[in-house]
């Protein structure tokens, strides 16, 4: 049982319907599971994965594994140049503004 507040849809057998709950609704969800029987017992169920015959080696994957983490890598150093060279050139023109003051009240 859940609780749902204000205005939500829900498509039931392909029809939208609306519902306008201006307190808590109680909503009642169901579904439904099918068990089937099989033969592989539960402890070898991911034997199919683990002990692949086939060495057949993705490349495409890997190799689009790595152009991502080139490319991330390399915006990551774009971004932190781009948001700390305007904080330097910040801290100079601070240093440059502090000194001038400093001269002038000498």
């Amino acid at each position: 049982m859940g609780h749902v507040y204000g205005i939500w849809q829900v498509t039931l057998c392909g029809q939208l319907l609306t519902f306008n709950s201006l307190g808590a609704a109680d909503v009642m969800f169901s579904y439904e599971i099918e068990f089937r029987w099989s033969e592989v017992r539960w402890a070898s169920r991911w034997n199919v994965y683990l002990e692949m015959s086939d060495l057949n080696i993705h490349w495409f994957s890997i190799i689009n594994s790595v152009i991502v983490v080139f490319f991330l890598a390399g915006l990551y150093c774009v971004v932190t140049v781009v948001l700390l060279l305007p904080a330097e050139a910040t801290a100079v023109l601070f240093s440059a503004l502090s000194k001038l003051c400093q001269h002038d009240n000498s």
